[in-house]
């Protein structure tokens, strides 16, 4: 029988408020960069968990429904009684105004207090109804070493992680980031963490970055230019594609929201 891959997200889950520009409130939804490719994910079918902790708040019931929703796992969340869970304020752009961005901010736009929270309470070992026999693919926005405890103790798994912001590795030397990116099969960055991770790291460009790491893939995107794609090919040499997207209106970054 064949053997389908199951992929497990892991870390604080999140929920996005979205406002229009005058700061009325559009939507809230479940988002984070793993939790909505896990979403993606159990939309096209494949079998997916979520291990990680809200807190006991409206935001958190959201976070879990959307996960849900999809048929997503979510037996492994832990509630956690004095935690706020983590949540991205996401202010759509005053195109009246000519501006087009997308502001995506880690504090409350009315108090200014910071809104994303982590915790240590995360699962650091797989459910007992999963195995490391199976095909497992860890995904991860984060490299705290709560993080790094729990793919440390699958012996058998793909991690796949997204860089999104450089505050996911400032905290951390460059030991540690290298140690940890050494797990990792898949990552993705974008253009406004490569310099200060390669800066941190030493190296000069994608491809000594790549061979570094000794990565399946890395995925490099920067707003409107092209994709970058650097994978092995069949002779195992480094295999270097861009992309660039066709589209009829500017390029944002919008990926914290479904």
């Amino acid at each position: 029988m064949l053997n389908c891959p199951i992929f497990i997200a892991h870390g604080d889950i999140t929920t996005d408020i979205i406002y229009d520009y005058n700061l009325n409130i559009l939507k809230k939804d479940g988002g984070g960069c793993n939790w909505n490719v896990l979403y993606n994910l159990a939309c096209m079918g494949s079998k997916c968990y979520a291990l990680g902790t809200v807190g006991p708040d409206e935001e958190g019931k959201i976070a879990i429904d959307s996960l849900q929703r999809v048929n997503i796992n979510t037996n492994y969340v832990e509630i956690e009684p004095q935690k706020r869970t983590t949540t991205f304020h996401i202010l759509m752009p005053k195109t009246l105004s000519g501006d087009n961005s997308i502001i995506h901010s880690t504090s409350n736009p009315f108090t200014g207090e910071p809104s994303v929270t982590f915790s240590d309470n995360l699962p650091i070992q797989l459910p007992e109804d999963l195995n490391s026999n199976q095909d497992l693919y860890i995904l991860l926005e984060s490299i705290r070493p709560v993080n790094f405890n729990f793919i440390n103790s699958i012996p058998s798994k793909k991690v796949c992680l997204d860089i999104g912001d450089e505050v996911v590795f400032q905290d951390y030397d460059s030991l540690y980031i290298y140690n940890f990116l050494k797990q990792v099969n898949i990552l993705l960055l974008n253009g406004k963490t490569t310099h200060s991770l390669y800066h941190k790291l030493s190296v000069k460009d994608d491809y000594e970055f790549y061979s570094l790491l000794n990565l399946d893939l890395l995925i490099k995107t920067d707003g409107a230019k092209p994709v970058h794609f650097l994978f092995n090919s069949n002779n195992f040499s480094p295999q270097s594609i861009f992309r660039k997207p066709t589209l009829a209106s500017s390029v944002v970054d919008n990926t914290r929201s479904r």
